[in-house]
């Protein structure tokens, strides 16, 4: 093997991955490497591992890194990652170590409720569920929405609605 050969190699060994191992303040560990795809596009993912053994967490990272380049991402994150969480679990999720002005937060669930319910457009009865703080049903809806709703071309048919009113603007 040349070096250059042993240098790439290394680059997902066990040993290589404990070294490059991050953390967030307060957060959970993460692996981050970036890997041209099919298409020569250069993805940058972090992969965020469980656990506070340092051994363990780089064995992991190591082998989600050789199981993208041998499977492809899609069937490493079934693999690793099969949760699909609802909305309501991830804006508990964030609450809980987000450093942001709460006020900030509480704008940021609004607006991603919105959308969801934009997104599933039968939602909108205010007879059926209710509204303003007798509207609770109608949140305890849109939050057991799977996020996987949140597609591309979704989010991309909000940002051009008049109502998207600006909670959206970057992404078409």
């Amino acid at each position: 093997m040349t070096t250059r050969e042993e240098k790439s190699f290394n680059k997902y060994d066990a040993a290589y991955c404990k070294k490059h191992l991050r953390r967030f303040e307060g957060g959970p560990w993460f692996y981050e490497f970036q890997r041209k795809d099919r298409y020569g596009v250069k993805l940058r993912w972090r992969l965020m591992l469980r656990g506070h053994d340092m051994d363990l967490l780089a064995a992991q990272a190591s082998e989600r890194v050789r199981c993208v380049i041998t499977l492809g991402w899609n069937l490493m994150f079934a693999k690793y990652y099969p949760i699909n969480p609802t909305l309501g679990e991830h804006i508990r999720k964030c609450r809980k170590f987000l450093d942001v002005d709460p006020r900030t937060l509480k704008g940021y669930e609004n607006a991603a409720r919105r959308i969801m319910r934009w997104l599933h457009g039968d939602l909108d009865d205010p007879c059926k569920y209710g509204r303003g703080k007798n509207g609770r049903a109608l949140k305890k809806l849109i939050e057991e929405c799977k996020l996987s709703d949140f597609t591309i071309v979704g989010l991309r048919r909000f940002a051009k609605e008049p109502k998207a009113n600006g909670h959206l603007h970057h992404a078409s």
